[in-house]
């Protein structure tokens, strides 16, 4: 009897013991799961040193309790919110760190989304040709997933490739495939109905337009641009454009109009900090002060 009740016992303690290091596991796991939405929430919100560092406390606590997936979402903000602070090494670096996880997944969609970020680094690197290569491989994988029935949220990301290889296309001299692309992008958006998106897919078209010689299509899709980005109250979409809009006044010879947008749009990029919006903002105003005195 003494024997039995001492088994039951070790019974007893080891039940309480699983039950505490389950509900100590779920505890964790939901607390990742709330990092994750802070992560989110705080890119969304534009502070993206704060959505770095979280990002870099998330991937620590992922690996240790091996959710591969989480590892893959800590790595992709902490690239992405390098990039939007013009950090291009680190963004590469972390870009290409979180495709092997893809990889490792097996997921056409995290594939997707990284190629599309490592793209825009070289493309900000100017390195267009080879943009073009990850921008057209994560173009083809979209397809595939709305083939498989994935519906609006892939025809959303596809929307957000066409508009990114507009640029590429653009920046290499391929006017007519720029256009092409980013009207496609920008239609697809409206489709959909993404305010937000249709803000970012009409200042690429905006840019295309300049670059291929439609200044007047041009300036109008900046400003349409601009209130979707104004009554988001995105700093970094505004920025964005009004720089454009400068260089679209300064090609018109509206000098002190030029001026007046570099000025607004540095004063934004100074207010979330994003390094390489600054030095090409400066670059600007640096040159068309030049050229007046």
């Amino acid at each position: 009897i003494c024997g039995k009740n001492i088994y039951m016992k070790r019974v007893v303690l080891f039940l309480i013991s699983f039950v505490l290091v389950s509900q100590s596991y779920s505890e964790n796991y939901e607390n990742l799961d709330t990092i994750f939405n802070r992560v989110t929430k705080l890119f969304k919100q534009e502070k993206y040193l704060e959505c770095f560092d979280l990002s870099k406390d998330l991937y620590e606590q992922s690996i240790e309790v091996e959710d591969t997936v989480l590892v893959f979402n800590s790595l992709y903000y902490m690239g992405f919110s390098n990039q939007r602070m013009g950090n291009m090494e680190e963004a590469l670096d972390y870009n290409l760190k979180a495709y092997d996880v893809a990889l490792l997944l097996d997921r056409l969609d995290l594939q997707s989304s990284i190629m599309n970020n490592i793209a825009n680094v070289y493309m900000v690197n100017d390195e267009d040709s080879l943009a073009v290569i990850y921008f057209e491989k994560s173009i083809d994988f979209e397809n595939q997933l709305i083939v498989i029935g994935r519906g609006n949220d892939r025809r959303q990301q596809l929307a957000s490739r066409l508009g990114n290889i507009s640029t590429a296309y653009m920046k290499l001299g391929r006017c007519e495939d720029a256009i092409s692309a980013a009207e496609e992008g920008l239609r697809i958006d409206k489709e959909v109905g993404r305010p937000n998106k249709i803000a970012i897919r009409l200042n690429q078209l905006g840019n295309v337009y300049m670059k291929c010689g439609q200044l007047q299509e041009a300036i109008r899709c900046e400003r349409e641009a601009y209130s979707y980005f104004e009554k988001a109250g995105s700093k970094y979409g505004m920025s964005i454009v009004l720089h454009s809009l400068g260089d679209m006044n300064k090609l018109e010879n509206e000098i002190d109009s030029a001026i007046f947008y570099y000025e607004k749009s540095l004063e934004y990029a100074k207010s979330i900090e994003n390094r390489l919006l600054i030095k090409d903002i400066s670059q600007s105003l640096y040159k068309v002060y030049e050229e007046i005195n």
